[in-house]
């Protein structure tokens, strides 16, 4: 269960006396085409979606609803140019005529998005890369005595270990503008959002029935805490399990809109927890995300991610996560008397005053504030934190000042593996002895005290 707590859903679509593409055997389309942006109609009305029993779902009585337009398959479906505002549907990566996990096993999305999307990705260098696989399956799916399902460890790990590299099964907006639906004038609110959802739900559906029935089935197997809201099946479910995608955005998008949720088979089965042990990244070339050990993780432990921002005192995080229907249980959350007040400073940076170079031999409790925090933040599970990897920078960059080889060495080699957790590149120069030696700051300490620097 996952993905923020959503608003409004609507998709980009026009009235126009075109076949219903509801009927038609989607799977045989390679690119549903929907309509452009209507003009800024309604421009002062709003929707929000609630939580809440919905007493009307579905259709609502005297809404005409939405037609939309339908292209055959392309044999070449990617040299085909749309606009950047059209929405259409189309699979990325392409698996060609076979259509079939078998002969495609990287697999590939069945994705809702503009033309302004479609072009970013396929002009992402080395896109499609193939995804990347571990020598040995690093998980498995099992039952959790009170969420369902959830993957654990199905081995030891240490930070930065690669343990899944997936394709999600679907991609659709994480909210459309509710401006570009065409409603009567006289519909209420409850009207208006009834309308949304239907509209939204029915566009899912092209992205469903392209899917190969394998992804079908594990689309409809996961959870779906929004069955009584009005969501709909479809969006409920992605409501309820979706990962926002980074790397996708519209020309000109102002969030929540104009950006983008995915659908895993696998990875949609991570759980929460405000002490994550795993760290997520999207990768447009491969078209994937990939999940790695934040810290190192023993066989049978469950891996578990973040469905908000786990540095949030627990009563906001509680809030965030009442979207999903549950109420976390966790450490933090348990004792919040004493998290929140660790997790509240992890935000500020701690303030190292060096010694006076002329004052003698250096005292190394000058680096306690950061040795405190770094200590903290493995006690309280939060090394998928950016704070973190923050907080291992500027020990490894004191040492150097000091130039503390060992110590600068250690934290070096922790940060490298934190920042290949996060899924991002590192300067090998943190790992390397010679390499930190040339540093400008190596030894500045020594140079500032009139005394000789070694390298």
């Amino acid at each position: 269960m996952k993905q923020h707590s959503l608003t409004t859903a609507t998709t980009t679509r026009e009235l126009e006396p075109t076949q219903d593409s509801s009927s038609v055997p989607l799977l045989n389309v390679d690119s549903a085409l929907l309509p452009t942006p209507l003009e800024e109609a309604h421009a002062a009305r709003t929707v929000e979606l609630s939580r809440d029993v919905a007493e009307n779902t579905g259709k609502p009585k005297g809404y005409q609803g939405m037609n939309y337009r339908n292209a055959p398959r392309q044999t070449m479906e990617n040299q085909t140019i749309h606009p950047d505002d059209q929405t259409i549907i189309t699979s990325q990566p392409m698996p060609g005529e076979s259509n079939t996990l078998a002969t495609f096993p990287d697999g590939w999305a069945e994705c809702m998005l503009t033309g302004y999307v479609k072009k970013q990705i396929l002009a992402t260098p080395g896109f499609p890369h193939p995804i990347e696989r571990t020598e040995e399956p690093m998980f498995c799916i099992s039952s959790t005595p009170d969420r369902g399902l959830g993957m654990f460890a199905a081995r030891g790990m240490k930070t930065g270990d690669l343990i899944l590299d997936e394709r999600p099964m679907m991609v659709a907006p994480v909210l459309s503008d509710p401006r570009t639906i065409a409603f009567p004038e006289n519909f209420t609110e409850d009207q208006i959002l009834q309308a949304a959802i239907y509209e939204y739900e029915k566009t899912l559906g092209f992205c469903f029935r392209r899917m190969p029935k394998e992804n079908q089935q594990a689309f409809m197997g996961l959870s779906n805490c929004h069955q009584r809201d009005g969501s709909g099946t479809l969006f409920g479910i992605i409501r309820t399990n979706g990962y926002e995608v980074e790397g996708l955005k519209d020309k000109n998008a102002q969030e929540p809109f104009g950006i983008y949720t995915a659908i895993w088979d696998k990875l949609s089965r991570l759980n929460h927890s405000c002490s994550p042990n795993v760290c997520r990244k999207w990768n447009t070339a491969s078209f994937s995300m990939q999940i790695r050990a934040a810290r190192d993780i023993e066989e049978g432990e469950e891996l578990t991610t973040a469905y908000c921002a786990i540095l949030n005192p627990a009563a906001k995080r509680q809030t965030d996560l009442a979207a999903y229907d549950f109420k976390c249980t966790c450490a933090a959350c348990s004792d919040p008397s004493k998290s929140d007040v660790k997790r509240e400073g992890f935000s500020r940076r701690p303030v190292l005053v060096p010694p006076f170079a002329g004052k003698g031999k250096a005292k190394g409790d000058w680096l306690d504030p950061a040795l405190t925090m770094l200590a903290e933040m493995e006690e309280e599970g939060v090394q998928a934190s950016l704070y973190y990897k923050a907080t291992l920078y500027q020990l490894v960059m004191a040492c150097v000042y000091m130039a503390d080889k060992d110590k600068a060495l250690m934290y070096g080699r922790k940060l490298a593996e934190i920042s290949r957790a996060r899924g991002e590149s590192m300067d090998a120069t943190f790992t390397s002895v010679k390499k930190l030696k040339r540093l400008p700051q190596w030894g500045l300490y020594r140079k500032q005290a009139g005394l000789q620097v070694y390298r």
